[in-house]
């Protein structure tokens, strides 16, 4: 129990960083708005299947 919370943690904190990073690709101008949008939400849809996925065991 306590290592699959502590596996959520980790999975969404490395999403959070992979958002930032995005974030920052756009700002330096190596990706576009639309690639960000794109890609951003390929993460949106990860972080929700995860965090379902963890609600449907506990």
């Amino acid at each position: 129990r306590r290592s699959e919370a502590l596996e959520l943690e980790m999975r969404l904190a490395a999403m959070r960083a992979e958002r930032a990073t995005l974030l920052a690709l756009r700002n330096r101008m190596q990706i576009n708005d639309e690639t960000l949008a794109k890609l951003t939400r390929e993460v949106d849809l990860s972080e929700t299947a995860l965090t379902s996925r963890g609600r449907n065991r506990g």
